[in-house]
């Protein structure tokens, strides 16, 4: 561990900036030395080939690719297994350290640029580090994370509009100065520039250092030095939440390119500093209230949907820093990509086996289900001489699964919202309209009335799972006419029209009237729902509860099977489904 039990490394909370410039080139100019993916290499450089270090090579790539992005991502697992030290000021002092590693990493730029001899002037790189280790939920955070480096995985419900944020104050002085008359004397006009403080804090100069008149210092806003802003609203994902409990939700605030990253909906892991501020008890008093109010810094935002299905997104989607996302797939899984991939027509038996591989037979639902998970390409269509586009028709596939209880259709439902990239979960009785479209709300800084998306908007390019259909109150079915057809949502609420996106597959499941399937009457009937709705559904499938001795014996095999192994082959022929 070296350093960190020293106390002489320490300053004002932190560890000093020269043991963290020290440790942090050490770790840049030699991790990947031994490792036969990631060794030192020679690349091109103004006067010929150079060696440069892993991190070396990935920093000049990424002023090539993307020369405009001032985010460069640094992988904590690759600190923590070469510098234990370093990583663990990483974890635990993360506002000392991480602005020390961006003045190295400034530095860094500029080197290469000159070295790759590029004309425009780099702009200043942030690290965004990411992997750390340890993955903390919303509810676990308490004060001992507070100032700590935590890593969250959630579901953003809502993002803020652009907030400039002032990093930089410019004072000029108004008084007047000369002799003579007061309508001939000029303006000192002297320029300041004040950094905030931090809290947002801006001191005001008290004398101006040009004329030394006092209280001449004015704000001038048009020269202020801004950067952008943005709260995200992240709220816990369903599989980490307790059994009985509400879900739990916390503020992330994004600056620089990770503004504008992450969309309501999306499924993220979020790396930042855990903090806490006070609050005043009104705007017009000073007294502050006993408990503070704790917000995430964000350092690095990654979108986990790549994790779920496992496959890979582009750079600027998987992670803004520009670093590649590790899928994690062996070389064995690789050649079965492969060798599936050359089976040609086989392949669908093998994805039909391989989803919901717990639920006998219904291979027909489950090449529909497939189907709508793959999606389809949205047909855009254009009349006008500009080549506009006057029309758009969906890609995205509605399926209705109906039919008498107990057929496994909620199970079918699961399985494709626990396998689609993005998707959100609703059921019957439990939904209202505002919940599927977009509620009202006021928002609890601004008091200004904003717009929080429902389950139709989050599930945008996704799926949208609706439980117990026929269940659904007839203002609710009412919405979806318009998201299933035209995939918008228009909201006419509080003052605020507009139209927002619901481009989403719809899988709904819904049981008969009477608890069970009447063969002698129509679906509509069967179901109760109006005809137009029915309409919106490109498939509807019929899940029977046939009475067949063969049948329900094969499947009473098949479910002894999964409980009990291959001892349930013993009890008979050995015959499963």
């Amino acid at each position: 561990m070296g350093d960190e039990n020293d106390p002489n490394v320490y300053n004002k909370g932190g560890p000093m900036r020269v043991h963290v410039v020290r440790r942090f080139e050490d770790f840049w100019n030699t991790y990947g030395e031994g490792n036969a993916d990631d060794d030192v290499q020679m690349v091109d450089g103004a006067e010929g080939d150079v060696e440069v270090s892993y991190y070396e090579r990935k920093l000049r790539e990424h002023l090539i690719t993307t020369p405009g992005k001032s985010g460069f991502g640094v992988d904590l697992s690759h600190i923590e297994g070469t510098d234990m030290t370093l990583y663990k000021w990483f974890e635990h002092f993360p506002r000392a350290v991480i602005p020390e590693i961006d003045a190295v990493l400034d530095q860094k730029v500029r080197a290469a640029c000159d070295d790759l001899a590029m004309e425009e002037e780099p702009a200043p790189r942030i690290l965004h580090p990411f992997n750390l280790s340890v993955k903390s939920h919303i509810r676990s955070l308490d004060p001992s994370h507070i100032d700590s480096l935590v890593a969250l995985k959630g579901i953003v419900i809502r993002t803020s509009e652009l907030i400039p944020e002032m990093t930089c104050a410019v004072f000029r002085c108004q008084a007047k100065v000369g002799t003579g008359p007061l309508n001939s004397q000029r303006v000192c006009m002297y320029k300041e520039n004040v950094p905030v403080e931090e809290g947002g804090k801006v001191v005001e100069p008290e004398s101006c250092p040009a004329c030394k008149k006092t209280k001449s210092m004015t704000l001038s806003h048009g020269e202020c030095i801004f950067s952008d802003k943005q709260l995200i609203k992240l709220q816990e994902s369903p599989e980490d939440m307790p059994a009985g409990e509400t879900p739990q939700t916390i503020q992330v605030f994004a600056y620089s390119d990770l503004v504008d990253f992450a969309l309501p909906g999306d499924r993220v892991e979020v790396t930042g500093v855990y903090r806490c501020k006070p609050l005043r008890v009104t705007r017009r008093v000073r007294t502050l209230k006993s408990v503070f109010k704790t917000f995430v810094d964000a350092y690095n935002i990654q979108k986990t949907a790549s994790e779920r299905m496992r496959i890979a997104e582009n750079d600027d989607q998987a992670q803004p820093g520009g670093d590649e996302v590790d899928l994690g797939f062996t070389q064995q899984e690789i050649d079965k990509f492969k060798e599936i991939a050359d089976m040609g027509e086989g392949v669908y038996k093998v994805l039909v086996k391989s989803f919901a591989p717990s639920i006998w037979e219904n291979d027909d639902v489950k090449k529909g289900l497939l189907c709508q998970l793959f999606g389809g390409n949205a047909c855009y269509k254009t009349r006008n001489k500009d080549g506009k586009v006057t029309w758009r028709v969906r890609g995205e596939m509605n399926i209705l699964l109906c039919g008498d209880p107990s057929t496994a259709k909620s199970q079918l439902l699961g399985y494709s919202h626990k396998i689609a990239h993005r998707a959100t979960q609703a059921t019957g009785r439990g939904t209202s309209a505002t919940g599927l479209t977009a509620y009202i709300l006021k928002d609890p800084e601004t008091k200004e009335v904003i717009l929080e998306s429902g389950a139709l908007v989050l599930g945008d390019r996704g799926l949208c799972c609706i439980d117990e259909f026929d269940k659904m109150d007839d203002s609710a079915r009412a919405i979806l006419h318009e998201a299933m057809e035209q995939q918008t949502v228009s909201i006419a609420k509080a003052g605020m029209v507009c139209s927002l996106n619901a481009r989403t597959a719809v899988l709904a499941c819904a049981n008969p009237v009477l608890s069970r399937y009447d063969p002698t009457k129509s679906i509509v009937a069967n179901i109760n729902l109006p005809p137009t709705l029915m309409s919106r559904f490109d498939l509807i499938y019929l899940m029977l509860d046939k009475s067949n001795a063969t049948t329900d014996e094969k499947l009473a095999r098949h479910i002894a099977l999964l409980y009990c192994g291959d001892a349930a082959y013993n009890m008979g022929d050995g015959e499963g489904g």
